[in-house]
């Protein structure tokens, strides 16, 4: 009975554990967007395409959570409260922190991601990590989540090949999209993609029309 109780008690410190002092940050939607979005990185991507010349993306997570800081938080569902994330970039992958509300419970959930083009040159999106304070639960958070999103989807007209519901395929089944984007009438494809301290570094070439 007494190793019962301290095998409970150790994995209700793992799972209310907390990786970093992130705050329950409740922020309104900023009615104007990012001028990292609007002044940096959609100029740059639209400017880059146009030229129709190989040509890298830089992005970096100061400019992503600008980004985010302006999306309005928290994000209310039936069971949960996701106040607003961070984001971060290090050399080997891309790192999501966000304090969840569940039944007044403050859990930090973090979840750590591996972009990368393969052999074939399809986007492939590995999740590395998935945990519950020190808990890592990504095979069962993955179950959970892509039973939702098939639920969801089964529920509504999306098109299946958009690019947010490739994404969301990359994320939960592993399959890799060929990653194409069309800017007035010209394409490019994502070549190679790098993470490094600070910034995701995105590698573009021109296709023909």
């Amino acid at each position: 009975m007494c190793s019962s109780l301290t095998f409970f008690a150790i994995i209700l410190l793992l799972l209310l554990y907390k990786p970093k002092a992130l705050e329950l940050k409740v922020v309104g939607k900023d009615k104007e967007l990012s001028p990292y979005l609007t002044h940096d990185l959609s100029p740059a991507f639209y400017n880059g395409v146009q030229k129709q010349a190989p040509f890298v993306l830089s992005i970096t997570h100061e400019g992503i959570n600008d980004i985010i800081r302006r999306m309005g938080w928290p994000i209310v569902s039936e069971d949960a409260k996701i106040y607003m994330p961070e984001v971060e970039f290090t050399e080997k992958r891309i790192i999501i922190s966000a304090p969840v509300v569940v039944k007044k419970v403050e859990l930090i959930v973090t979840i750590g991601l591996r972009p990368s083009i393969d052999e074939t040159g399809l986007l492939n999106i590995e999740v590395s990590t998935f945990k519950i304070g020190a808990i890592n639960i990504a095979v069962f958070a993955k179950a959970i989540a892509e039973k939702m999103f098939n639920d969801q989807m089964a529920g509504s007209n999306v098109d299946g090949d958009e690019l947010g519901a490739k994404i969301t395929s990359a994320l939960l089944d592993g399959k890799g999209f060929d990653p194409v984007f069309e800017v007035k009438g010209k394409k490019v494809r994502a070549e190679k993609i790098e993470t490094a301290a600070g910034q995701v570094n995105i590698k573009f070439v021109p296709l023909e029309n």
